[in-house]
């Protein structure tokens, strides 16, 4: 996993979904039916399967609104246009 400097002013992680979640896509469901990932990724609400097959590159901190993608090397939270 690499570093990024992220909204909150930390600095979190990047990793693709899947690695982030254990090449295990049952585990992201479970932490989407909690957290609603997919949607907050961008994709429809609990549209797991698009997310897992896309594999995009995500960032993450300890605060929970750090979660966003990665396009062109830069954080891309879900409100801003992809």
């Amino acid at each position: 996993m690499e570093h990024i400097k992220l909204r909150s002013k930390l600095t979190g992680w990047t990793a693709t979904v899947r690695e982030n979640y254990d090449n295990d896509i049952e585990s992201l469901r479970h932490w989407d039916e909690i957290y609603n990932i997919a949607e907050r990724l961008g994709y429809e609400q609990h549209d797991v399967a698009t997310l897992w097959a896309e594999n995009p590159t995500i960032a993450g901190s300890t605060d929970p609104r750090d979660l966003c993608r990665i396009v062109n090397g830069l954080p891309v939270y879900s409100e801003e246009e992809l």
